[in-house]
């Protein structure tokens, strides 16, 4: 006996047991099939797979949408953390800060001292203050300038990521205000010039006094500013 391909089949709506598409009745109850009846069974049983088919692409398409945030996630946290870092990194330093203060009056003490301890030698050496006036207080003005434009550029390049060495934003701060210092030393020239030429060795004991004042404001400064474990 050759094998025969089995014949479709659909549910009786009467009795629930499976009936054969060319039977015009069923052969478990005797309901009678018309040709329509037949073919609304066929399509009812037919609909759920669609459904299923439907439901599951929905589904897919509406996974696709998520895949693409999340890889869009992935692409902008590195920037996010990029960003966030250079926040961190950002100079934390002011001018009212220890450290730069420190620097500061440490720059003034031994430029001070040094020029207090051989003031004979800058006298015959160096021009004369109040009739240079103009080209000594543009040197102020130039370490005040170079001292500014190079913090600005060192907060810059860390904002933008790269690696600078911490005390660098402090030093070319303190270097600025040295220059404020020194200027208004230079404009004010005439009482310093002479307790120079009257008590140089007392002069060089006060700038001495300041180059310590400013190691110790340095140091507490540092202590401060670095974080605790």
């Amino acid at each position: 006996m050759s094998p025969e391909e089995e014949e479709p089949e659909v549910t009786c709506p009467v009795c629930g047991n499976p009936v054969s598409l060319d039977d015009e009745f069923c052969p478990h109850c005797g309901a009678e099939f018309e040709e329509e009846e037949i073919e609304e069974i066929v399509e009812v049983e037919e609909a759920p797979e669609d459904e299923y088919a439907t439901e599951e692409f929905e589904e897919y398409e509406a996974e696709e949408p998520l895949e693409e945030h999340s890889e869009e996630m992935e692409y902008e946290e590195p920037a996010i953390e990029a960003k966030a870092r250079a926040a961190s990194a950002s100079p934390s330093t002011g001018i009212f800060d220890l450290r730069v203060i420190g620097i500061a009056l440490l720059i003034l003490g031994i430029i001070g001292a040094q020029i207090a301890l051989f003031i004979d030698w800058y006298w015959e050496w160096v021009p004369a203050i109040d009739s240079n006036l103009g080209m000594f207080s543009l040197i102020g003005i130039a370490v005040i300038v170079v001292g500014f434009l190079g913090f600005a550029m060192v907060k810059k390049s860390v904002s933008e990521g790269k690696k600078m060495s911490p005390l660098m934003p402090s030093i070319l701060l303190g270097i600025f205000l040295f220059g404020i210092i020194a200027l208004i030393m230079i404009l004010a020239n005439g009482p310093i010039n002479d307790a120079m030429g009257s008590a140089n060795l007392g002069m060089a004991g006060v700038f001495i006094v300041l180059l310590i004042v400013g190691v110790f404001m340095f140091m507490t400064g540092q202590k401060k500013s670095m974080p605790a474990c």
